[in-house]
Parts: structure tokens; sequence; C-alpha cells
């Protein structure tokens, strides 16, 4: 009997890993998310000239640290004292220190765990300026891997002759952010560099000029801290003229573009709903163009001859290929000896593929991509001037978060088999009850990443269209984001296992323009739901209610999911006191700019 007290005690401890050890994982996720939302309201308002401490202080109080010495607290720098940003006064750094009691841990000599998480932003002021500091190839991918998820690569026989501008790779890949294989070479032909956040794979250094190469940069925010641009057709459709195959600017819906037959664009913007196709053989020309292409990929063919021009002037000046950060279809770019392009290609989630350009003109180009590929056997010519016309208002919400969870022990002793096994059933139980919480809290903890992601990334973007309008493709972005971040990529992905059922589950987009006691919830039909299957736990009272009384007018993202979880153990024992399914939900709440009211 002694003995059996003895196993209760080491069940102890392992409830106190699994339920308090659980507990701190869930506070520390809660505790990355308020320090993000601090930090980047606190440099909002610090660029608005507002008191920014106040600010940030009152985002972490709305996500439950309200720094009050005891349970919590929020330490505010400028400039930051550690990290790559350390000594910088553009940055804020927030480093939330929370305590946290726990339920079993103190019987096994553990009372408290403390987590320790930070983030840093920049507060630049707004400011006019070449995107990028004048790079003509920019890989915007923060992360990738050596083999398949590739940040920027050239191999073949493929050469890249660049002039004005070099190339910068943002992936922090320590070993291939940036690829060389085979004989594809990379010559810049004057002082720009080629900069490497993470490292270099080169197989053959002399094809790679200059080198070696910059490695060990800074990165560059993702999503990238510039204002997007924000072209607009309005209500005008596209028309052709098919006599003369000449195509006029204006909205061109789901077919490709352009249409059979047309090989010239008259100036001004063409909104593409689809993909861009130009194929073999092909002809197409136009000067002061501009193609945003809402949704499609963009392929080039490499015997089409394509002349291609951006405005010189206007609000779209020096732009030529926009896929907005919504739009993650793949571009690639081709042609044959007489082709040309001159305008930034513009496409922050494509995967850009540079295939080919024999032409001596070549691309008058900055090239923008989430991951960049050269191969084939052509010489690409890219010449690079900095596009000034193209003034975007640089504004980061950049976040950096690192937790650093205190660890504790604990020990468990006992053992005798014949009597644990009179206390077999009753440890089985409960053991059994603690794993299928385990695995519980595990699906929530991914569910609430993937909410944190989704608003992380979408803070960044505008919910409204140029008619001040609801721009359903950011709540339906999203939302898609949230379940993408969720469910396996591959039929052979096993790190993601959460696939959300369509008749029961739900991700719910909503957008909040508080300003004092008045809060106006977006779309203005309701929230956004994507299977329109279950109710938002907040209405515009309960969020206030979470708000510092005092606070500034705000613009606020609130990301849900909501999800029914099926046991995976589905022992019978369990099921007369955890049902099955569990509806988790969990929700992530963060400051949106471009829905901050005028107060």
């Amino acid at each position: 009997m002694i003995l059996i007290v003895f196993s209760i005690i080491g069940l102890i401890g392992v409830s106190a890993l699994a339920i308090d050890g659980g507990n701190a994982f869930l506070d520390r996720r809660k505790a990355e998310t308020a320090a993000d939302a601090a930090a980047l309201t606190g440099a909002i308002t610090r660029i608005e000239g507002g008191n920014w401490r106040a600010a940030a202080l009152a985002a972490a109080a709305s996500n439950g640290y309200d720094n009050n010495g005891i349970t919590n607290t929020v330490e505010l720098n400028t400039p930051p004292l550690n990290g790559p940003y350390a000594g910088n006064s553009e940055y804020i750094e927030v480093i939330l220190t929370s305590r946290l009691s726990t339920y079993f841990g103190s019987v096994v000599g553990i009372p408290q765990i403390t987590n320790v998480v930070k983030a840093v932003s920049q507060s630049k002021p707004a400011m006019y300026g070449p995107i990028f500091d004048g790079y003509a190839l920019v890989s915007l991918a923060p992360n990738s891997t050596c083999d398949k998820q590739l940040s920027f690569v050239i191999q073949g026989e493929a050469t890249i002759s660049l002039e004005g501008g070099g190339v910068f790779v943002n992936s922090d890949n320590r070993k291939c952010a940036f690829i060389q294989f085979g004989e594809g070479s990379v010559r810049i032909n004057d002082q720009s560099p080629i900069t490497v956040v993470g490292g270099a794979q080169v197989q053959k250094p002399r094809l790679i000029t200059p080198f070696p190469m910059q490695t060990g940069a800074a990165p560059i925010p993702y999503p990238p801290a510039f204002e997007m641009p924000k072209p607009s057709c309005g209500t005008k459709e596209a028309a052709v003229d098919e006599l003369t195959g000449n195509m006029t600017p204006g909205s061109w819906g789901g077919e490709d573009f352009p249409p059979i037959g047309v090989h010239e664009l008259q100036a001004g913007v063409y909104c593409i709903g689809g993909n861009v196709v130009v194929a073999d053989g092909n002809r197409l020309i136009g000067n002061g163009v501009v193609l945003f292409v809402e949704r499609g990929e963009v392929r080039i063919s490499g015997s089409a001859e394509v002349q291609l021009d951006a405005p010189k002037k206007g609000p779209n000046a020096g732009l030529l290929i926009y896929m907005p950060i919504t739009n993650r279809s793949a571009l690639v770019l081709n042609g044959n000896l007489n082709s040309t392009y001159t305008g930034t290609i513009l496409a922050p989630s494509a995967n850009i593929r540079l295939k080919g350009l024999e032409s001596k003109r070549g691309f008058h180009s900055q090239i923008i991509g989430y991951t960049i590929g050269v191969d084939g056997t052509s010489n690409i010519i890219i010449k690079y001037k900095d596009m000034r016309e193209i003034l975007q208002k640089v504004f980061s919400l950049s976040t950096k978060s690192d937790s650093r969870p205190k660890k504790g022990k604990h020990k468990s002793t006992g053992q005798s088999l014949v009597e644990l096994a009179l206390a077999l059933p009753v440890i089985l139980i409960l053991f059994s009850g603690m794993v299928e919480f385990g695995f519980m809290l595990n699906y929530y903890l991914t569910l609430l990443d993937a909410t944190r992601e989704a608003a992380r990334f979408y803070s960044n973007l505008d919910p409204f269209n140029a008619d001040l309008s609801d721009n359903m493709d950011f709540y339906a972005g999203a939302a898609a984001m949230t379940k993408d971040q969720l469910e396996p990529r591959t039929v052979n992905d096993t790190s993601r296992k959460i696939v959300l059922d369509s008749a029961v589950d739900d991700v719910i987009v909503t957008v909040y323009s508080v300003s004092g006691s008045s809060v106006v919830s977006h779309p203005t039909s309701g929230p956004y739901h994507m299977f329109n299957n279950q109710t938002s736990v907040f209405t515009p009272a309960k969020l206030q209610s979470q708000l510092v009384s005092g606070a500034p007018c705000a613009g606020i993202l609130l990301v849900e999911v909501d999800y029914n979880y099926h046991q995976v153990l589905a022992l019978p024992w369990l099921t007369p006191f955890v049902p099955d399914p569990v509806l988790l939900r969990a929700y992530t709440i963060m400051p949106l700019s471009a829905a901050e009211p005028v107060c």
C-alpha cells in the first residue's frame, strides 16, 4: 500500500508535466501574441506622434497582460537591448514576462513557471524612396530549405547579367539561402552587392561575381514593409477591337489574358482575374501599361515576343506587373530576342521563375518575388535603374518573437509489481486521460498558431477597396491562410494533421474600427465565415470590454477558428467524462492600422 502511495506521487508528477506544462505552453502562445500586438501598436502610435508607451501597454493589457508586477511585467525598450537591432533607435522592443502558478507542480516542488517572450517592431516614419534599397532581384521568403522550398537558385547554364542593382536574398537558412548549381552564373557589372541573410551553397565560385558575397545580413520584414500599390480599374471593363487586335484597359474576368487575337495593349491598368498567358509565337506590345494580376498566374513562353513598358508618371509610375500579396500563383518570365520588360515586377507571394530572355535590351526592371529561380541556357540581362517615380511609403510592421520558458524538475518513485497491479486500472484511466488531454492541447495550440500567423500577416493589408467598400478578398485570404496553416500540404505531409470539416467547422474573420465608445464591425454584412457553421464568440460590446478604458482609437483584426476535435485514443472509459467531439475555439486579435478611424 505504501508503494501505491508512491505510485500516486509519481502520477501527480506526470500530471504536473502534462497539465501544468500544457498550461505553460498555452500561456507562452498568449504572451507571444500580446507582445506582438504591443510592439505593433507601439510602432504605429510612435509613427503617428502619440504616446507609444501607453499604447503598447494598453495593447498588452487588452491581451491579458496588464504589467501588474506580480503575475506579469511588460518592459519597453528603445533601442532594443539585445539582438540584431540592439542600439538602433528605429526599433521598439517589448519583453513580456509571465509568471504562472502551477496546479500540480507545487506538489513536486514547482510552484511557478515563468515565460519570457520578446517582440521587436520597427517604427520608422513614412518616407519616399526606392523600395528594397534599389536591389534588382529580391527574394522575400524569410526561410527556406535546401531541396524543395528554395529561396534563390540559379542552375543549368543560365547566366544573369545585372547592371544598376544587386541581389538580395531574405531567407535565414544558414546553409543554402542562395544556391548555385552547374554552370549557372551571376554577373554584376558594377559595384552592386549580392546580399544574403542566411548562407550560400555555391558549387563553382568562379561563376559568381562578386564573390564572396555578403552573408549574415539583417532580414527584411515579411510581409514587406512598404505600402503596396493600389491599382484600380473602377467599373471600367477591358474591350477588344477584333479588327486591329488592340485592347483597351479595364477589368478582365476569369478567361486567359490577353484574349486570342490581341497583340497590342493600350496604355492603362488591366485588372486581370484569371491567368496571363503569352504562348509560343505570340506577340504582345504595350506602352504605359500595368498588369494587375489579382488571382491567376503569369506564364510567358520562350518564343513569344513581349514588349511591355510601365507608365512613366501618375500613381502607378514604374509599375509593370503586380501580383498582390494574396496571390501565391507562379510567375514565369521568358521571351525571344526582341522582348523587353521595362518597369517593376512586384509579386511578393509568388514563386518567380526566369527561364530566359536573349534580348540585348532585356529587363529594365526590378524583380521582387517570394522566391526566385533561374534556369535554362539563356543569358538574361537585367538593367535596373531606381524607379524614383515609384515612391513607396516605408512603414514596418515586422515582429520577431523569442520565448524562453524556464524549466523545472520532477521526480517519481515507487515500484511494486503486486501493489501496482491493484492500482493499475485507476492509474490507466488517469494516465490515458492525461494523454488525451495532451493531444487536445496540442491541437488547440496548433489552431492558435494558425490564427496568429494569419492575423499577423493580414495586419499589414487593407480590408477596404479604393471606394472604401469591403474588400472581400482580404477576408477570404485571411480565412484561407488560417486553413492552409492547419492542413497537410501533400498526402505524405505528417507535420500538419488538422483538416477542417466544411460541415461543422469554421473560420471567422472580422475587422473592427474603434473610436471611443463606438465600435464598427466589418464587413458591413457581418463577420466573414468560411463555412458558415459557427458563431463568433465576440460582439462589438465584448470586444470593447477587453480594451483598456481611454485607449486611443484603433483598428483591430480578429481571426477565429472553430474545430471539432475527435478523441485520438477514443477509449470507451473516457467518453463519460470528455465529450467526443469537443469544440475547440482559438482566436487572435491584432492591430490593423488600415481600419483605424480618424480621431
